[in-house]
């Protein structure tokens, strides 16, 4: 009996002192997005430093800018993992990007934004 007792112990402290990290999204209506673009992804690379929130870039050639004032070239930060919100981008899909500036002046993205890849790439045929 004491043995059932130590073990169950045991596991209950392992599981206790694990860290969860969960996505949990809230509808957006994009009113506080610095910016807002229609643009083809390329290459994404781990970024330095950064935290798991943010600690990927990836280069979009800007199609047409919704919203911010925008070159022909934006670098969006993002994470990867969905775990954290992170989102994937596929290299040479058209997508709408949502994006909010972070302290640094920086893009910056995440899953609960509503990224998603669109057919039409202008910004009054996706409602902007």
């Amino acid at each position: 009996m004491l043995r059932r007792v130590l073990v169950t112990f045991v596991f209950a402290q392992a599981f206790a002192s694990a860290v969860a990290w969960a996505c949990s999204c809230a509808g957006s209506d994009h009113s506080d997005d610095d910016a807002i673009f229609i643009g083809v992804p390329h290459a994404t690379v781990r970024g330095c430093g950064g935290d798991m929130f943010s600690d990927h870039v990836t280069k979009f050639t800007v199609m047409d800018a919704c919203r911010g004032d925008l070159g022909e070239t934006v670098q969006v930060q993002h994470g990867i993992s969905g775990a954290s919100c992170g989102v994937e981008f596929e290299p040479d899909v058209v997508t709408i990007v949502f994006a909010t500036e972070n302290e640094d002046g920086q893009l910056q993205t995440n899953l609960c934004m509503g990224n998603t890849p669109v057919s039409e790439p202008e910004c009054e045929a996706n409602g902007f």
